[in-house]
């Protein structure tokens, strides 16, 4: 059965898959049939089919034509010479040929001495036809110069099989004679063939050659010397002269020659050779012998920075520029020599064409934004080296990397910081600080670096936020800039002390390996260096009193805690040691918070004092969350919870009820100036208001507040006038009335006369002017002093800001001691101060918050019977109990529903309740139906009723559940 034609057509195919099956059926069939006809046919075929111009077609004839060649090669059919015969006269250029014809039969000619390269066969051969085969490559690298790149490129593929030949030796000396009678030599391709060469041969082959033309020093491209001619090559620049040699480049394209890949690699050859470097003795000291072969920071300056990225250059190489260093930047083995890659006409380069989207090159500049980034998250170990590269303006970067590049380089490459590397990170802000500094001092100006100097402490900050990991020389850099005396402005060194209350804010939990705070550390930092430097803070000879007394009880807490530790210690010690750093920073609150932890501490350890300390603390703490500083916010929470919250020796809780209706008063206080002032300035006490009269209130407030403002202003600007008026009556002369109006009416005309300005001599006149002057004068200061309206609107809504803001605090307070007291009996007080807020607030995230913890925490309080008996008698409390699921159902009779969560919150805070005190004394079931009854007898018969049905279906409901329980 003869052998199918359909597979040379299917060899065509533009699938890879059906080239293959095709190349398989023919081999398989051509083997069955065993025809010498069939195989010389086969033969002839594919060498023709090879100069067709479909490149998929010559894809499937030179894969079956391997086979088939090396087939017939095996039973001494054909041998290589006349196989390289036959596809040099099959592919030989006509001069009648088209310019596409011409361009199969070339490519048609590589493809075919591709074959023998690809079959293995070529090597076995005498050397004369090896020969042979690399004059016909090397003359066809110089036909056409489209073609010169790709073949020479089979050459080197053919170069890497030679290895271990015995006539290795004379093959390679061929080549490179080859592409010398070619004037290759200095040229891309000709760099491409000597680097495929082993560089312990490239200078002893070269020294065999005949007829050199110009050519390499030491006969390899890579070694010192030929840097600068290294540069014009690879640049594509001509380099000889010579017409004869001199070869027409070809059009440019985005893809970089390949033998970028070649230098590539023999650098981490050389590389991977040099990391024993070799001795020589000299007498008995030992001395590292030079390296003779090109640096990467030398070839990366010159041949990529100096000469692809020059002012000069055009777009086509500058984006060479970027596609080589993305090469060598994720494929460089010696991580030491990345560094050099950031040159600064590469830098230039990069940020200007990634900071406009309008730019040639601005899509493979933010690419290679994008690989630094991608390549320092798979590598960490580069993304300090890279850091300092971007940031270092001796390199051509800026600490504003990042704005000037529109990217988030810097931001993304910090973001990969892990704990092992925040010292190293950290260090390169702190160099790029001191860096800052340094050059700032031949300025007249203190404020000349101050961005780069803020944006080093913004970025420190945000690592030690990340990894809540303190670093000591952050500290002592910030203390040194924040309270001695430096050549930072003022502007920096209030820079200073916040970003050291926020580090202090992020590391407040946790403790030095000596078992100490942060906190105390920077304290006693400070008194180390007011002993040789020069303290900025002066303080006063009773501030400095305060401080002598409290560094003497933090000592002898210091000592308690290195002999015996405990949690309440440390809280003492941190709140001791904040408050004196707060001193430092000149807070005006800090001497009565002082005086307060004082009682405290002594009433807990000394026993000297008969006081509530958890009282007392509790309004400390109190007085620390009304402040927006998040140092004194952590460090409240944290005493908070590991103090206040815990339970003493006997079980019972450290605070009172009294204590947290500290807490309860702030959640039910008015949110604006009035509810401040009586917060915060003890104005009387809060009364009670139902939900109708507190809304009305508010609504004609708003009405008052418009009313009086300009009622207000026009009484002030009367009293001004007034003034004035007086003032000029006196100066006059005009008489005044006992209440101080001005009686014109009195003047008669002799008296006019009188002050007619013709009667008054010139120093009378100038004298009268001066005083005049200074009349109309201060009534301008006057009338500039006076409150205006939108100064009122803006401390009133400025005023409810801040309450709000409170209470968000106190919750946060709230919600921590029910996660740490989950079952407390006090958890059922929080209700109704909660149900009260809810309704109460005009902020709808508060309401939310607070509903939040009404359902999601104390709805789940189980008090259980010896909870309750630590602190009162069972059945006084039960009855307190009671009357409060009274007064709850007394209020959402009676208050104006807000919103749906006033609603619900009645209704959930009246359950928990009653499911409390039906566990702690079921008998009481009775009791709390009685109060449901009379409820819904309320809201039945009275049109007044506030309250809504779902209180009594929830009930039910409730009750249901547990009706077989009970």
């Amino acid at each position: 059965m003869p052998v199918s034609k359909d597979h040379y057509y299917k060899l065509a195919s533009e699938l890879p898959k059906e080239r293959i099956s095709a190349a398989t059926s023919l081999i398989s069939e051509l083997t069955s049939e065993d025809s010498q006809s069939e195989w010389d046919y086969a033969l002839n075929r594919l060498v023709k089919g090879l100069i067709t111009t479909r490149q998929s077609a010559r894809f499937g004839f030179s894969m079956a034509l391997t086979e088939v060649v090396t087939e017939l090669i095996k039973r001494n059919v054909l041998t290589v010479k006349d196989y390289l015969k036959l596809v040099l006269d099959t592919t030989e250029v006509r001069s009648n040929m088209k310019g596409k014809d011409e361009r199969g039969v070339l490519f048609g000619r590589l493809f075919g001495l591709q074959v023998l390269i690809n079959s293995g066969l070529l090597l076995k051969e005498q050397t004369d036809t090896v020969f042979d085969f690399i004059d016909a490559l090397v003359h066809l690298a110089g036909v056409k110069s489209w073609l010169r790149e790709t073949t020479i490129f089979t050459l080197c593929q053919f170069i890497k099989t030679v290895e271990g030949e015995d006539h290795k030796n004379e093959i390679l000396l061929r080549i490179l004679q080859s592409i010398n009678n070619a004037g290759l030599n200095l040229s891309t391709e000709g760099i491409a063939v000597y680097l495929s060469i082993e560089p312990e041969l490239r200078e002893q082959l070269t020294q065999q050659l005949v007829n050199v033309k110009a050519n390499w020093k030491f006969g390899d491209p890579l070694k010192k010397g030929n840097l600068p001619l290294l540069a014009k090559v690879l640049k594509d620049v001509e380099v000889v002269e010579d017409e004869d040699t001199k070869k027409q480049k070809g059009n440019w394209s985005t893809r970089i020659p390949f033998v970028w890949d070649l230098i590539l690699a023999n650098f981490n050859q050389i590389n991977e050779g040099s990391d024993q470097p070799s001795k020589k003795k000299k007498k008995s000291k030992k001395t590292t012998v030079e390296s003779p072969y090109i640096s990467a920071k030398e070839f990366f300056k010159v041949v990529v920075d100096e000469s692809l990225f020059s002012d000069k250059s055009s777009h086509e190489r500058k984006y060479w520029g970027f596609e080589i260093f993305q090469k060598f930047f994720t494929l460089l083995a010696d991580t030491s020599s990345i560094e050099y890659l950031f040159t600064p006409n590469l830098m230039r380069c990069l940020i200007n064409q990634s900071s406009q989207s309008n730019r040639f090159l601005n899509k493979i500049s933010v690419n290679t934004l994008q690989l630094i980034v991608k390549h320092c998250q798979q590598k960490p170990e580069l993304t300090p080296i890279v850091l300092k590269c971007l940031l270092d303006e001796t390199k051509g970067g800026c600490w504003n990397f990042d704005l000037v590049t529109k990217s988030h380089t810097i931001d993304e490459l910090f973001a990969n910081a892990s704990k092992s590397d925040i010292a190293e990170y950290i260090n390169i802000l702190l160099e790029k600080f001191e860096s800052a500094l340094s050059t700032q001092e031949g300025t007249n100006s203190k404020k000349s670096h101050d961005n780069i100097l803020k944006w080093c402490l913004d970025k420190i900050v945000n690592l030690i936020r990340k990894n809540k990991q303190p670093i000591e020389e952050v500290f002592k850099m910030l203390i040194k800039y924040s309270f001695f005396e430096s050549e930072v402005s003022d502007n920096i060194r209030d820079i200073c002390q916040e970003r050291l209350r926020s580090i202090l804010g992020e590391v407040i939990s946790v403790k030095r390996d000596d078992g100490r705070s942060w906190s105390t550390f920077c304290l006693q930092l400070i008194q180390k260096l007011e002993k040789s430097e020069k303290c900025i803070v002066e303080l006063d000879e009773e501030l400095t009193s305060v401080k002598s007394d409290t560094m003497t009880i933090l000592n002898d807490i210091l000592e308690l805690e290195a002999k015996a530790p405990s949690q309440q210690l440390y809280c003492f010690e941190l709140l001791f040691s904040m408050v004196l750093m707060e001193l430092y920073m000149m807070d005006e609150e800090t001497i009565q918070v002082i005086n307060e932890l004082k009682l405290c501490y002594e009433s807990q350890f000394d026993k000297s004092e008969d006081i509530d300390s958890g009282m007392v603390l509790t309004e400390v703490i109190l007085s620390f969350i009304s402040r927006k500083s998040s140092l004194l916010k952590k460090l409240s929470n944290l005493v908070w919870e590991h103090f206040l919250c815990g339970k003493d020796e006997e079980g019972k809780s450290r605070l009172t009820l009294e204590s947290l209706k500290l807490l309860f008063d702030v959640l039910v206080a008015r949110e604006n100036k009035e509810g401040e002032q009586k917060l915060f300035e003890g104005e009387g006490e809060y009364e009670e208001e139902n939900g109708d009269e507190d809304e009305e209130e508010d609504e004609e407030e708003e009405s008052e507040d418009s009313e009086s403002d300009s009622d207000d202003k026009d009484d002030d600007m009367s009293e001004v006038d007034k003034q004035t008026n007086l003032k000029l009556a006196e100066a006059l002369g005009i008489p005044t009335g006992e209440s101080g109006e001005v009686k014109f009416d009195e003047l008669d005309s002799s008296e006019d006369e009188e002050y007619e300005s013709d009667s008054m001599d010139d120093e009378q006149m100038m004298a009268m002017d001066d005083q005049l002057s200074k009349i109309f004068k201060d009534r301008h200061d006057q009338l500039s002093n006076l409150q205006s309206g939108n100064k009122r609107k803006l401390e009133v809504l400025e005023a409810k800001e801040r309450m709000i803001f409170f209470k968000h605090r106190v919750l946060d307070l709230l919600e921590i001691f029910v996660k740490v007291q989950p079952n407390s009996h006090f958890n059922l007080y929080f209700i109704e101060p909660l149900i009260k807020l809810i309704n109460l607030t005009l902020d709808k995230n508060l309401g939310l918050k607070a509903h939040k913890l009404l359902k999601t925490r104390i709805s789940k309080t189980k008090i259980t019977r010896e909870e309750v008996e630590l602190y009162a008698e069972p059945k006084a409390y039960l009855d307190s109990l009671v009357e409060l699921v009274k007064t709850l159902q007394s209020q959402a009779n009676a208050t104006k529903i807000s919103n749906q969560s006033v609603v619900s919150s009645y209704s959930q805070g009246s359950i928990t309740i009653s499911k409390n005190i039906i566990n702690l004394d079921p008998t009481l079931l009775e009791s709390i139906v009685d109060i449901y009854s009379d409820s819904l007898k309320s809201w039945t018969l009275s049109s007044d009723s506030k309250l809504q049905p779902s209180l009594f279906f929830d009930f039910i409901n409730w009750i249901n559940s547990k009706k077989s329980s009970i």
